[in-house]
């Protein structure tokens, strides 16, 4: 077997892995307090995306994803991804402020932990 194509130059890829790690990492950063206590469980680091979606114009209702893989760090070829997204009912998103990390993130997080335990990487 032999690449087919290549999605992206590697200058490129490490780009996008700092920025997607720093979503755990960084202070302030969208998934950075779920994470604060896997970190300090001595996990591996994790790169992350989150995001919130509105399904229609004039509701509050909202779709709540957050993707990750690791283990993450530079020289690290991450093992596990773990998808979610969590869709919430109009009449609740009106009285909350969802989002990918605080919704769909409690649902991720124990699958990631375990498939990364599993693994020997946790």
């Amino acid at each position: 077997p032999h690449p087919w194509l290549q999605a992206t130059s590697a200058s490129t890829a490490t780009e996008v892995r700092k920025l997607m790690t720093g979503v755990t990492t960084i202070p302030n950063a969208t998934a950075y307090s779920l994470f604060q206590g896997y970190y300090s469980l001595g996990l591996p680091t994790i790169a992350a995306k989150t995001g919130t979606a509105e399904p229609s114009l004039n509701t509050c209702g909202t779709y709540n994803w957050l993707i990750a893989l690791g283990p993450a760090a530079p020289g690290q070829v991450p093992s596990v991804v773990v998808a979610a997204m969590v869709p919430i009912l109009s009449s609740v998103a009106c009285s909350v402020n969802p989002t990918g990390a605080s919704i769909a993130g409690p649902v991720l997080l124990p699958v990631l932990e375990a498939a990364l335990k599993q693994q020997g990487a946790g």
